[in-house]
């Protein structure tokens, strides 16, 4: 009889032990979760609040505008951006005067531009590229990496 007892005792000792196994693995498996649901919002905020000035851009929820250090301000990746990814067109008014944002379509045609891909900062090691009327990735970009174009000079 002492061995029954002993044995019920061990028995619901290892249903406790597997109770709290079991508990475990759901806390982890809900932790986990949640660390998933981090939003693509959450993400991008996260990447700017890392720079000074930092906004949304007006081209594409796959960049923003911040201070750069290379001049003024800059348009950064606030995700991976693969290449080949067209990030949008380039929206400007035709100019014949030059400006700080004036792109050169002939000796004398320009187009100034109005959106923020104005703030691409010229680069001799270049990962975008004006390419028509759009602005394409030419390699893998970062998070918080700068886009920028080779202007040419």
């Amino acid at each position: 009889m002492a061995a029954d007892k002993k044995k019920h005792k061990k028995d619901n000792g290892d249903k406790s032990k597997q109770k709290k196994a079991s508990k475990k693995s759901a806390d982890k498996s809900a932790t986990s979760k949640t660390a998933k649901k981090i939003t693509a919002s959450e993400k991008r905020k996260a990447v700017m609040a890392q720079f000074k000035n930092a906004r949304i851009s007006d081209v594409s929820d796959k960049v923003f505008v911040a201070d750069s250090v290379l001049h003024g301000k800059g348009l950064f990746a606030s995700q991976r951006i693969k290449a080949d990814t067209v990030l949008g067109r380039l929206v400007g008014k035709p100019t014949f005067d030059d400006g700080i944002y004036v792109l050169w379509i002939t000796d004398d045609l320009g187009l100034e531009l109005v959106n923020d891909f104005k703030y691409i900062n010229h680069g001799k090691k270049p990962n975008a590229a004006y390419t028509d009327e759009d602005v394409t990735i030419l390699r893998d970009v970062e998070p918080g990496e700068e886009l920028l174009h080779d202007y040419g000079w």
